[in-house]
């Protein structure tokens, strides 16, 4: 909900993406609360745990970006899921299933008429 937030300010440009880096608090109740997000997080390391824990980030950006057919593309086989990425919300689909949905109203009330 954070990026939606300022979605109508936001560039969509299907040609780039973006990282961000959330930075989050948990509390004694196991309560995660957001500080803040960062458009360009930094991914200069300052310990070994920090250097593993951002390449993981980097390998798993790059491969959400560069599609499995890609041209030159190292893997040819099929990925049911990228790093620990999870898809929550998917625009698009949610925007086909409402068109989808949309049109099949539309077809059975002009049924119905005719």
């Amino acid at each position: 909900h954070s990026l939606k937030s300022v979605q109508s300010v936001m560039v969509n440009d299907r040609h780039c993406f973006e990282l961000y880096g959330y930075d989050i608090i948990i509390d004694k109740n196991l309560k995660p609360w957001l500080i803040e997000v960062n458009a360009s997080p930094s991914l200069s390391s300052t310990t070994d745990s920090d250097r593993v824990l951002k390449c993981k980030v980097i390998n798993d950006v790059i491969s959400l970006a560069i599609p499995e057919d890609f041209p030159g593309s190292r893997s040819t086989t099929s990925r049911p899921n990228v790093g620990s990425f999870h898809v929550l919300v998917d625009d698009e689909c949610e925007a086909d299933r409402k068109r989808e949905a949309r049109f099949a109203s539309m077809r059975n009330n002009f049924m119905k008429k005719y």
